[in-house]
């Protein structure tokens, strides 16, 4: 593992010379490119970094919760979508606005149940301890022009279970819709490419193809036009 804060390349035949500061400041699509966010490729720190908090492998179906006093029922889980194995451990950038309280704080790993699915449309943004589990509202979109369908396995509080593997179909109110083959879950959660392909309002469900006792559910409705 590396961590790069600038880049200095000069002398290359035929290239321009490149000086890159990465400390603060959005990634310069025109000189780099990202071409992974895997454990084997680039991670782009963001700005309100906060901590990196680590643990040791093995630690399959576990997920990070945190609390401003371990003694109370608020604990909840930041957002970790920044992480990646190493060393025989798992590192989790938690961000600024992540962190569960001012002056102190309290981590913990909690094993998830899947216990039901959920969709998120463009727009929407998962809320783990709310309602209903996510904030937001759909992105109408194009007829003819695709967009991501992201489904995730998550416990009773809509904390992301990231042990199941189950396989997931999708199905629209949209008969003339382009719909991708089945997905198995990774980490608890796949994302499905869909195409509406009529105008109008419509929703997409998601199926539990393994697991016939899980619900299927139905997003927010959709508007799509031309």
């Amino acid at each position: 593992m590396v961590v790069l804060n600038n880049v200095k390349i000069t002398g290359a035949p035929g290239t321009p010379d490149v000086n890159s500061d990465f400390l603060a400041q959005p990634l310069d699509t025109n000189v780099w490119e990202r071409i992974a966010s895997s454990a084997n490729g680039v991670l782009q720190v963001p700005t309100d970094a906060a901590y990196w908090v680590d643990w040791t492998l093995p630690a399959l179906g576990f997920g990070l919760d945190a609390s401003a006093d371990v003694a109370s029922d608020s604990w909840k889980s930041p957002n970790t979508a920044a992480s990646f194995d190493v060393g025989g451990k798992h590192r989790a950038l938690v961000r600024q606005g992540d962190l569960p309280g001012e002056s102190t704080g309290f981590f913990r790993l909690i094993k998830r149940a899947f216990t039901k699915l959920q969709i998120l449309l463009p727009g929407e943004i998962a809320a783990p301890g709310t309602p209903t589990g996510k904030t937001g509202t759909p992105v109408p979109q194009a007829a003819g022009t695709a967009f991501d369908v992201i489904v995730n396995a998550v416990d009773d509080d809509w904390n992301l279970a990231t042990i199941t593997t189950d396989m997931i179909s999708l199905t629209t109110t949209d008969p003339t819709a382009t719909l991708p083959a089945n997905r198995t879950l990774s980490g608890g959660t796949t994302t499905f490419s869909v195409t509406f392909n009529d105008i109008g309002s419509f929703t997409v469900t998601a199926t539990d193809v393994t697991d016939n006792t899980k619900a299927p559910v139905t997003s927010a409705p959709v508007t799509v036009d031309w």
